[in-house]
């Protein structure tokens, strides 16, 4: 995550969103702010999905699990899901 975040831009930049008070923030704290961030992305995403699918949301979004067909719920994995189509 971190990794990724930081070849988004240039160093400066990078400090600049994950510092306070100019301090750089401690690995945890930037880790925990990416994970936040991801998950509002994903709740969005998630938003979008069932809007734009509609009816057809749950033949897209479901999975098989011992049998029984389930429908996705968790934003994460309905993001998930959506980016890779």
């Amino acid at each position: 995550m971190i990794v990724e975040r930081w070849r988004k831009g240039t160093p400066d930049q990078f400090w600049a969103e994950f510092s306070v008070d100019g301090k750089h923030m401690t690995f945890s704290a930037i880790t925990k702010r990416l994970r936040e961030t991801r998950l509002a992305d994903d709740k969005e995403l998630a938003e979008v999905a069932k809007q734009e699918y509609g009816d057809l949301f749950a033949q897209t979004f479901s999975y098989r699990r011992g049998g029984k067909v389930f429908i996705m719920t968790d934003p994460t994995s309905i993001a998930n899901r959506y980016r890779s189509l």
